[in-house]
């Protein structure tokens, strides 16, 4: 079973190292200036394909974009802000009494302090706190309960130049940390988009298995990223100041959903 194991990994390794120099030979043939970087931790590799702006155009309409979109020159950015800081102000008062509901439901999974949360998932244990000492900027900490879905409190933890999304399902303990935040296609599958300091990154997660695929773009931002049903769509934009040509990216997940 030793042998079969390493066998079946290395095949999974074999397969990645092909996939890259699949992606080097169409990206940097014309340019030079795009390359994707896939985590190790992959479990198994989709199918890739560079596209048009043409391509892409046509999947605007008809996707699910689950990056939040830029404000565009001319718009009110202070009314954006206010918006949000609204939205989420009610979200906060939302989700503060689901969490009461599920302490009650559940008082096992749950270990709470004046300012720190423990939550005692099945294999791990995940300690989060509240430190909003001005005087500590590198330690300072914070995080809220952003929402629960498919049975998943969804709790986002914030610090010094860092961020991440826990997942904490506190009927079967299951624990995952993400990078941004997770969007639901299933009851057991989640994908999760966005950028950090202008960085692309992408993950797609089972909750209750191994199935995991995830990449991260460097000096290239993740503008856009659409779903339909079971193919994602990337636009990519170059953070360098020659302005090179915006990158198009489909990703076919089969039958994985």
């Amino acid at each position: 079973m030793r042998v079969n194991h390493i066998f079946v990994n290395g095949m999974k390794y074999m397969l990645l190292l092909l996939l890259g120099f699949f992606m080097y030979q169409k990206s940097f043939s014309q340019q030079g200036d795009f390359a994707i970087s896939f985590d190790h931790e992959n479990t198994f590799v989709p199918k890739i394909d560079t596209i048009d702006v043409q391509c892409f155009g046509k999947i605007r309409p008809i996707g699910f974009q689950s990056i939040p979109p830029s404000a565009k020159p001319g718009q009110d950015v202070d009314s954006l802000v206010k918006a949000f800081d609204k939205s989420r102000r009610d979200n906060k008062i939302r989700m503060d009494s689901v969490f009461k509901i599920l302490k009650n439901k559940y008082p096992e999974a749950f270990q709470e302090t004046d300012s720190c949360l423990t939550l005692n998932g099945k294999e791990k244990q995940i300690l989060i706190c509240n430190n909003r000492d001005q005087h500590d900027i590198q330690n300072w900490s914070e995080y809220n309960f952003s929402d629960y879905q498919k049975g998943y409190l969804v709790v986002e933890k914030d610090g010094y130049e860092q961020w991440e999304y826990i997942l904490f399902n506190p009927k079967t303990k299951v624990l995952k940390s993400v990078s941004n935040a997770p969007v639901f296609i299933n009851n057991s599958i989640i994908y999760t988009s966005g950028n950090y300091y202008s960085e692309g990154g992408f993950q797609y997660i089972q909750l209750t298995g191994d199935l995991y695929f995830g990449f991260e773009t460097y000096g290239w931002e993740l503008r856009e990223c659409y779903r339909v049903k079971n193919v994602f769509y990337f636009y990519f934009k170059s953070n360098r100041l020659d302005k090179e040509q915006d990158k198009y990216i489909r990703i076919d997940f089969g039958k994985n959903f």
